[in-house]
């Protein structure tokens, strides 16, 4: 089993002696089922009839911290449901009104359906391009809604050459490819219904004659402040005939669609190993090998990827945090795994497809175990699940003995240190930094000169995340693509992040010291 099998423990020390600390127990040794074996498996984290992507399989709720580096493992264990609610700790399903959950991890958040809708996600799309230019949006291939848009995509039909029209047609909401066809003629396109219709990318870039697609991770654990970690591996899916442009070949769901529920159905389709360039799934791994061997510069297309998903998420925090803040009451609440499917060109420029707000995590060939066992290891292990405060005492007794903690050491979540609630010093400052007309940089300048207690929770909890976020890499804020100029909304927690990237993003020891403060005043209102 490919990475570290244990879970990374908590950095909260700055909130003093509390060392509030997740699991570190060793997983059980474990091996690569085979093909076979994971075929028959369930999706472990996926609800019927809220999935978006390839697959969906039963709900789950788990009462154990426990990650096992052993995707099917971690699975079995959350599909346990503990009785009492006192001790849940995470809950797998829709994103519903989560004040009812409170203590409890949610794998959604209010309002995703504005990135996993087709027609949300385009209409976000164009807010974000109207607000900050062609330059902060991503890449999509030119998109119509229907009915509404019909007589925008006739004018864009009629600036055809004729025979070059190739569209892509798309239910809003639809998942796994179904109801997606390739038309050429006006007359395939329904004009009543609600649709999307796209611009086909007609030209893509092409290995062994066949045409494919990337499935990338992204984990966004608050979307205010906007924190989006990407994880370096993914699939790339290929279709199982080869590609041909002729207008007879478009109807071949097996050319044009890189579903891997569609695709498996065909008689060529094979699965591939783990790792290796072969069959009709791959991890990108194995492609950045292919196309450095070809001489492409895989570290700049990569970096165009990630452009694309940062620009994405940032077009719906704005739609997405008004419901999140009318519907959740706490920071602890919600977390989301997100697939971003992306589509090479000839000339390797990325366009965004979709995305899915419910990516399969089936592991149906052993690539996908490989690449989905580290996904689900450490998006668990960045969701920072804590104990329940109503714990038994013979499970504290265990936990203490087992981590050589004294006995006044605190295991379990304490919402006071995930709460919303502000103090009135404290929106004084929020509301003095969101309404500047100064410069970002210039305006931020003093903001952590005098840290509220408000402020340092959020810092703590931003560090400890990235002291325990494995493979996944945090692309927002910081880095290049981390500037937060890209935001339609000026939002407090986003520039405070800022400042503190600025400040500490290549010396985050010193920014930990800053951050040694005793709980007791986290806790409480200041003046």
């Amino acid at each position: 089993m490919p990475g570290d099998s244990r879970l990374k423990p908590s950095t909260q020390r700055a909130f003093g002696s509390r060392k509030k600390r997740a699991w570190n127990k060793k997983a059980p040794a474990t091996s690569a089922p085979s093909a076979a074996e994971l075929e028959s498996r369930p999706d472990p984290l996926d609800l019927p009839g809220t999935s978006t992507d390839d697959t969906v399989g039963p709900s789950s709720t788990s009462e154990t911290l426990r990650v096992d580096a052993a995707y099917y493992s971690t699975a079995e264990q959350a599909q346990r449901v503990e009785r009492s609610a006192q001790t849940k700790t995470v809950l797998s399903g829709k994103s519903a009104t989560q004040r009812k959950f409170d203590l409890l991890g949610v794998n959604h958040f209010p309002g995703s359906f504005h990135l996993g809708r087709k027609d949300k996600l385009w209409q976000n799309v164009v807010r974000l391009g109207r607000i900050r230019g062609e330059k902060g949006r991503p890449s999509l291939p030119d998109t119509f809604l229907l009915p509404q848009e019909l007589p925008l995509l006739r004018d864009a039909w009629s600036a055809e050459t004729p025979g070059d029209h190739c569209w892509i047609i798309k239910p809003p909401a639809s998942a796994r490819g179904a109801g997606v066809h390739v038309v050429h003629r006006w007359d395939q396109i329904p004009k009543k219904q609600p649709l999307v219709v796209q611009r086909y990318v007609r030209t893509p870039y092409l290995i062994n004659g066949t045409k494919f697609d990337l499935r990338l991770y992204a984990l966004v654990t608050s979307f205010d402040p906007l924190k989006i970690y990407l994880f370096p591996d993914g699939l790339v899916r290929f279709a199982s005939i080869k590609y041909s442009q002729e207008c007879e070949d478009l109807s071949d769901r097996y050319m044009h669609l890189t579903n891997y529920s569609i695709n498996k159905k065909s008689a060529t389709y094979t699965a591939g190993g783990s790792g290796d360039c072969q069959g009709h799934k791959w991890s990108i791994k194995a492609l950045q090998g292919y196309l450095e061997g070809l001489g492409v510069d895989f570290a700049s297309l990569w970096e165009q990827m990630v452009d694309i998903v940062v620009k994405t998420l940032a077009c719906a925090e704005g739609p997405m945090n008004r419901l999140i803040q009318r519907h959740t009451s706490s920071r602890y609440t919600c977390y989301e795994l997100f697939g971003f499917d992306i589509l090479l060109d000839e000339q390797l420029k990325p366009w965004l497809l979709e995305v899915n707000i419910s990516p399969s995590l089936r592991s149906a060939t052993p690539v996908d175990y490989t690449v989905k066992s580290e996904v689900v290891k450490d998006m668990l292990n960045l969701a920072g699940f804590q104990l329940p405060q109503q714990l038994k005492d013979d499970l504290d007794e265990r936990l203490l003995e087992c981590y050589g903690l004294e006995e006044q050491d605190d295991l379990s979540l304490n919402p006071l240190l995930h709460t919303y609630s502000l103090s009135p010093a404290e929106l004084l400052k929020h509301r003095h930094y969101e309404t500047s007309l100064m410069d970002v940089e210039e305006e931020t300048s003093g903001l952590l000169e005098s840290l509220t207690p408000d402020d340092v929770r959020v810092l703590v909890q931003s560090e400890d995340e990235l002291s325990r976020c494995g493979s996944f890499k945090r692309v927002f804020p910081g880095g290049r693509h981390g500037d937060v100029t890209l935001l339609a909304h000026r939002r407090y927690y986003n520039l405070l992040l800022a400042a503190w990237e600025r400040r500490y993003g290549h010396q985050r020891h010193k920014g930990l010291c800053a951050l040694h403060i005793p709980v007791s005043l986290l806790t409480t209102s200041s003046g």
